[in-house]
């Protein structure tokens, strides 16, 4: 028996570039929707809640309820069958909770919606992984003004570095392939 404390990793990608993750995840609501089990993730903002746009998830920075969203899924931790419901941020000094994808409505994710980011964090994380164990720490910001006078300024290196990375090709990775797309901002 699987104590409540230890949980399998959750497994993405294929064959020898399979990426295995562990963790934990603030908060999963367990309810009925439409007569099946379905379930809501939820993560705890102490800052203003991201929003999870597509541009952001095929590049790997913004794939955290993703992952959550499909652990449970995958590992069944919300009971057989479950289907995921929704995803969203808990801003604890914002007005509370936000749908992840930047939706107004809170309303169910279609089955096609979740199929591809599934799709899109097996070859997502894989490449992250592999990026990280060849050493390849890219320090960039897209923001082009981000200047050293931020309240991140003594532990933020973007502002020095980013002439070095300019001189030398240091960029991140293309996005993975386009054709993955799920639209241009999500569901």
């Amino acid at each position: 028996m699987v104590s409540e404390d230890y949980q399998p990793p959750i497994q993405f990608g294929r064959d020898e570039t399979a990426v295995n993750l562990r963790g934990r995840i603030d908060r999963v609501d367990v309810g009925k929707f439409e007569g099946h089990p379905a379930y809501v993730v939820i993560d705890y903002k102490t800052g203003k809640p991201p929003v999870v746009k597509h541009a952001e998830l095929i590049t790997g920075r913004s794939i955290q309820l993703v992952i959550y969203l499909l652990a449970i899924k995958r590992l069944g931790l919300a009971g057989p069958n479950a289907v995921p419901f929704q995803m969203g941020f808990w801003g604890l000094k914002e007005k509370g909770f936000a749908i992840g994808t930047g939706g107004k409505t809170f309303e169910a994710l279609d089955t096609p919606y979740v199929q591809a980011l599934e799709t899109i964090l097996d070859e997502v994380l894989p490449r992250l992984a592999e990026g990280i164990r060849s050493g390849r720490f890219v320090v960039e910001n897209e923001d082009a003004h981000c200047t050293g006078r931020c309240v991140y300024r003594t532990v933020c290196r973007v502002n020095q570095l980013r002439p070095l990375a300019d001189q030398l090709g240091k960029k991140s990775p293309p996005p993975i392939d386009p054709t993955l797309a799920i639209g241009a901002d999500g569901p």
